[in-house]
């Protein structure tokens, strides 16, 4: 048992700091006869990213809880075509002190990917250069991020931002959240692109010259229209949350 005293105030945070260790577990995969990612965490932020070698590295970092640091691992399973990964994690404890902050770090090899598909119940999801015909995601509470890369896309989040930086979009994207954000940030002016918004008490705002509207509520809670001919579909549903497009 620990005794934890000070003569002054310490914060749950310097206390955490005292009872961690440090996490570092990598692993190297086989993917040339993969097409399917599926990643699934409880409570760890994910990020994906694109790497060099033909091989895919897995990698678990970050800090935890003495017993979580102990018996902690990587889940890497290969089922046909499909590489599943994730946390394989102790049964929780109700010692306060057994808490994680660890991020589950992937790097893919240069490639097109069938589809990838990330869960997580609580933690940030970032993707970055990521070349797949389908990305779909799924946040209970946390921030995603997807920085260039094309997919066709389709992901939702409890309680937490969206943002998409990209040149351009190619493909359809379907972006939901509950609480929180979406920001779509491109490098060019989209030529053709129809959008689809629909907030509960957002707002939404579309910053780049040329958008014809179809239809935009007075509160701007709704907003439908198109750059040219709008063959690319841009759907976006905020609960309390405003959408920018820019």
């Amino acid at each position: 048992m620990y005794h934890v005293w000070s003569g002054g105030d310490i914060s749950l945070h310097r206390i955490g700091a005292l009872l961690s260790r440090e996490v570092n577990i990598e692993k190297a995969v086989d993917v040339g006869a993969v097409e399917h990612i599926r990643i699934h965490t409880d409570s760890a932020n994910v990020r994906i990213v694109k790497g060099e070698s033909e091989q895919a590295y897995v990698r678990l970092q970050g800090s935890a809880g003495r017993h979580y640091a102990d018996n902690i691992d990587l889940h890497v399973e290969q089922q046909g075509d499909t590489l599943e990964l994730g946390l394989e994690m102790p049964e929780k404890f109700w010692f306060f002190f057994n808490f994680t902050n660890v991020t589950l770090d992937v790097t893919l090899p240069e490639k097109q990917w069938n589809t990838v598909d990330v869960e997580t119940g609580s933690g940030n999801i970032t993707i970055d250069g990521l070349e797949t015909d389908s990305l779909a995601f799924d946040a209970g509470s946390g921030n995603v991020k997807l920085i260039d890369g094309q997919a066709e896309i389709k992901g939702k989040v409890g309680s937490g931002n969206i943002l998409v930086e990209t040149r351009e979009l190619l493909h359809d994207a379907d972006l939901k959240t509950g609480s929180g954000n979406v920001t779509v940030k491109l490098a060019e002016r989209p030529e053709s692109l129809h959008v689809d918004y629909r907030g509960g008490s957002g707002q939404g705002r579309i910053q780049w010259d040329g958008f014809v509207y179809e239809q935009e509520s007075d509160e701007r809670d709704v907003v439908k229209g198109s750059f040219g001919s709008g063959e690319v579909q841009l759907y976006v549903r905020t609960g309390s949350g405003n959408f920018t497009l820019k």
